[in-house]
């Protein structure tokens, strides 16, 4: 069974010309003019100029913080965008840029056509044990932002889904814990070369007419490639994204990756001799699904081997293809904590 569904690069579109940037641009007071057509005007004008790496540092202590201390970061959830202005349930709540999450994002609310930049500020996050460490003033900025509606029970304000470092972003359907990851695209994941790991730089996002579906434009910058996407994301049992892409290399690109999912496998029955572990499994999915063209199903178990392994499955548009978590009982991990068996799978056509 597929919890979570996502009809992920619906409509990819890519010009092959050498094409790059806009500056960032700012909202002046009550906004700006916004189309998703500017995302893609801005898009094939930035891959037409030389990549430029960002050369934000977040202020101290945060750029030296470890993995405990920024997992005490907390955005204040009565500071969230659109918790009480609109009568749609969805909202907006960000992450802070720090520990291995250092690059900035601009992030554009979009109302009535207008859009306006939001910005960062340390009164918006708290920081556990470590608040009287973190300075009152600074040039702080988001890395990411994260989506919340009632999605499980009415009047809770449940995480839905999260944008946060390079171009990763996970989501969830009705009543799971995150699992697997989405990317943008990869580039040079195989081969043998250095991978490259271009980055979502700004986003746009309109204000919700209901808890339905939200609407969120991105811009995608690396040293090869610039894009712009556009994704529908409807919330629910099945929580699915629609994604529209448009791609301008800035160079011929031989290894990239389409719609690409990022999970975790450390062991189950078949190579559990070699953990100390009470559990039977420990693993975010386990296996790689594909539905061919002519309708046979292909299933590629994942493994854990000691150096990198490479499967290549030939085929001509397939129906689909996704990363599974199939088994769905607590007895087949026995983890209270982690609850490996309400991870979310995803299914992509």
């Amino acid at each position: 069974m597929v919890a979570m569904t996502r009809r992920t690069f619906a409509s990819l579109l890519a010009s092959m010309s050498a094409l790059a940037a806009l500056p960032a641009s700012r909202a002046e007071a009550g906004g700006v003019p916004f189309s998703p057509a500017d995302v893609d005007r801005e898009a094939e004008k930035l891959s037409m100029t030389p990549f430029a790496r960002s050369n934000y540092r977040p202020p101290a202590p945060l750029d030296t913080f470890g993995y405990d201390e920024y997992r005490d970061i907390r955005y204040r959830p009565e500071r969230a965008v659109w918790r009480e202005s609109n009568k749609a349930r969805l909202n907006l709540q960000f992450f802070l840029a720090s520990f291995i999450h250092h690059d900035p994002v601009d992030v554009f609310v979009v109302d009535d056509g207008g859009a306006q930049l939001l910005t960062a500020s340390r009164d918006q996050f708290s920081f556990g044990l470590s608040d009287g460490k973190v300075p009152q003033t600074g040039e702080f900025a988001y890395s990411g932002f994260r989506i919340h509606g009632s999605m499980n029970q009415a009047n809770v304000n449940d995480e839905v889904a999260a944008f946060n470092g390079a171009s990763y972003f996970r989501s969830l359907g009705r009543n799971q814990n995150y699992g697997l990851s989405a990317r943008g695209i990869t580039i040079d994941t195989v081969g043998g070369g250095a991978e490259e790991f271009p980055r979502f730089t700004k986003f746009w996002i309109e204000k919700p007419s209901s808890d339905s579906a939200i609407h969120v434009h991105a811009l995608l910058d690396g040293p090869s490639i610039a894009g712009a996407y556009h994704f529908v994301i409807r919330p629910g049992e099945q929580t699915v994204f629609d994604v529209n892409v448009t791609l301008f290399p800035r160079r011929e690109i031989v290894n990239a990756g389409l719609a690409p999912l990022t999970s975790m496998f450390l062991f189950d029955q078949r190579n559990d001799h070699a953990f100390q572990d009470f559990r039977p499994a420990v693993h975010d999915n386990d296996g790689l699904a594909i539905h061919a063209a002519d309708g046979r199903h292909v299933w590629r178990p994942l493994l854990n081997p000691n150096q990198v392994q490479t499967t290549r499955l030939e085929m001509a548009t397939p129906r689909g293809f996704g990363l599974l978590q199939r088994k769905r009982d607590f007895r087949d991990y026995q983890d209270l904590e982690a609850a490996y068996e309400i991870r979310p799978s995803a299914w992509i056509t």
